[in-house]
């Protein structure tokens, strides 16, 4: 598996290093789980749109992170996940 994308949320340049890479392998471990679930739902998931694979599927909004992702039917589906920082 590819390394997984930064989230579009940056950490203050006040946050110690050590919390930024407890959150990043907090936030890997969620976005791991998501494509699980997916798997666990649909057996067979493929890339979102012209993304070249799953971890570019990923999206943050506030507290939640959302892994966008197509099925063999070529239909579109989001699976989300709370991220407290």
């Amino acid at each position: 598996m590819k390394s997984i994308v930064a989230s579009t949320d940056q950490a203050s340049s006040s946050t110690p290093k050590h919390n930024n890479n407890v959150k990043k392998g907090a936030e890997k471990k969620i976005r791991a789980r998501l494509i699980e679930q997916a798997l666990m739902r649909h057996k067979k998931i493929y890339p979102c749109a012209n993304h070249g694979n799953l971890n570019d599927c990923f999206t943050v909004s506030g507290n939640r992170i959302l892994f966008w992702f197509n099925t063999e039917d070529q239909s579109t589906h989001l699976v989300v996940a709370d991220y407290c920082e």
